[in-house]
């Protein structure tokens, strides 16, 4: 018998508990990007009591409401698709409380990039987590923090998807903490 796991989902969800200090979740999300861990990421909000309605934003807009579509039949919360663009971004900003990041954009090496269209959208009752591990702080963090957002990079998503592997393989509890000082060791070399 053949059986798999989704890590991303227990990582995210611990990440933002324990790092970002989101117990429970905002109401109002905005996910951007479509790919596969935004998929994660729509599937562990929808399943959150408290998450009311996620808006996933994406430069191919079909691809957005694919996943949206998908999503509110598995969560049965409310999912909009919108375009990447500045606007979207601004109108979707206004009511949220939390901004997930889960595009490539200011990954190592192209760490000059942002998905973040207009600076003055972001409000400081935001919260972003951006799912970029590598560098550590990335532009759009930085754009987050000027505008007095708190903002937390993927790096503890990492770190507690790679102990939740490592539980599911052993049964034994990994020290989370010492991952995440050998994974930052490992960066600065």
């Amino acid at each position: 018998e053949l059986v798999g796991y989704n890590t991303d989902v227990y990582g995210l969800l611990t990440a933002l508990s324990r790092t970002a200090g989101l117990d429970p979740l905002p109401e109002t999300c905005v996910v951007l990007g479509a790919g596969g861990v935004a998929r994660a990421i729509v599937y562990a909000l929808g399943m959150q009591p408290g998450v009311r309605e996620i808006s996933v934003l994406n430069r191919t807009v079909e691809r957005a409401e694919k996943l949206a579509v998908d999503m509110a039949k598995i969560t049965g919360k409310s999912i909009l698709a919108k375009p990447m663009d500045a606007e979207a971004q601004a109108r979707s900003f206004e009511s949220a409380g939390l901004v997930l990041n889960a595009t490539s954009l200011g990954m190592h090496p192209k760490v000059d990039e942002s998905p973040l269209l207009d600076q003055s959208a972001v409000h400081p009752d935001l919260v972003l987590y951006d799912t970029v591990f590598n560098p550590l702080e990335t532009q759009l963090m930085g754009q987050f923090r000027e505008r007095g957002a708190q903002a937390f990079g993927g790096l503890d998503m990492l770190v507690y998807q790679g102990a939740r592997s490592f539980t599911i393989w052993t049964g034994l509890e990994p020290p989370a903490d010492v991952m995440k000082q050998a994974v930052i060791g490992r960066f600065r070399t």
